[in-house]
């Protein structure tokens, strides 16, 4: 994981950060970031993650009923 790269500093305004870390992006490491089973992205330190979320008939999410 690069250690120079903005988006990595807390202290940098939220923009600035992501700016810099969509910069250090290819495309397809930007279209996978879309889907909502993403795999991990150990070069810019992005964690595999799960997300996904159905409102239509309250809020779940990953089948866990929320309420």
């Amino acid at each position: 994981m690069p250690n120079s790269s903005g988006y990595l500093d807390p202290t940098l305004p939220f923009e600035e950060r992501v700016q810099d870390l969509i910069g250090h992006m290819t495309l397809e490491e930007k279209v996978s970031q879309m889907l909502n089973d993403c795999q991990a992205n150990p070069h810019l330190g992005i964690p595999a993650y799960n997300f996904w979320r159905e409102g239509l008939h309250d809020v779940a999410e990953n089948g866990s009923y929320l309420g």
